[in-house]
């Protein structure tokens, strides 16, 4: 600069002036490369937890599908029914055949649930083939395999009809018991319970 012609005393303060507009200038520029990068960050942060939410949510409706559909399989298992407390007993085990019938809420004769029933159940020894199939002749004559279990409890069958009234009670008490061990609803174990209140005091 003074080889230029310009004044010693104006030289410094011309090289403050433009240190202090090029500080300026760069300044500048880093503090918006910091701000652009920290809002990357937040971005990349924002939708991160915006995709755990989705994930999440697409886990509880997965979820939320199966349990209708469960809900849809078994029915007679979900039914809304009135609540009430269970009689706390000893732990019943009937047969395997009887247990799968209660546990899917599908039909099952009241013989598996007496005394004469459970007795029967208690003084076998179980088979390590109760899952094996055995052939069987059917009802309309024709012959088909079924499952060990289910040919076992059908062979000491006695019918619902044929039963005394003493074992049909005896059948509904153990049979509510069971229900409460299968984890059946509370609403739906309450419905046997009124249903046979009903008809014992039925007049």
């Amino acid at each position: 600069l003074a080889d230029c012609g310009i004044n010693q005393l104006f030289i410094v303060p011309m090289l403050e002036d433009v240190w202090r507009d090029n500080n300026a200038e760069q300044r500048e520029s880093w503090d918006k490369k910091l701000r652009r990068e920290a809002h990357a960050i937040l971005e990349a942060e924002r939708l991160a937890a915006e995709e755990a939410v989705l994930r999440r949510q697409v886990v509880v409706d997965e979820l939320k599908l199966v349990k209708q559909e469960e809900r849809k399989k078994y029915k007679n298992k979900y039914s809304p029914i009135p609540n009430t407390a269970i009689p706390m007993e000893t732990i019943i085990i009937p047969s395997a055949y009887a247990m799968d019938k209660l546990r899917n809420g599908e039909y099952y004769e009241l013989y598996y649930f007496t005394h004469q029933g459970l007795a029967k159940d208690e003084s076998s020894f179980p088979s390590l083939d109760n899952d094996a199939l055995t052939l069987t002749k059917l009802e309309n004559g024709t012959h088909s395999f079924i499952a060990l279990s289910s040919a076992k409890a059908k062979a000491s069958l006695i019918k619902d009809e044929d039963l005394s009234w003493e074992e049909v009670g005896q059948a509904h008490f153990h049979m509510i018991n069971v229900m409460r061990q299968c984890e059946w609803a509370n609403t739906h174990v309450q419905m046997h319970i009124d249903l046979w209140l009903a008809i014992e005091t039925h007049e």
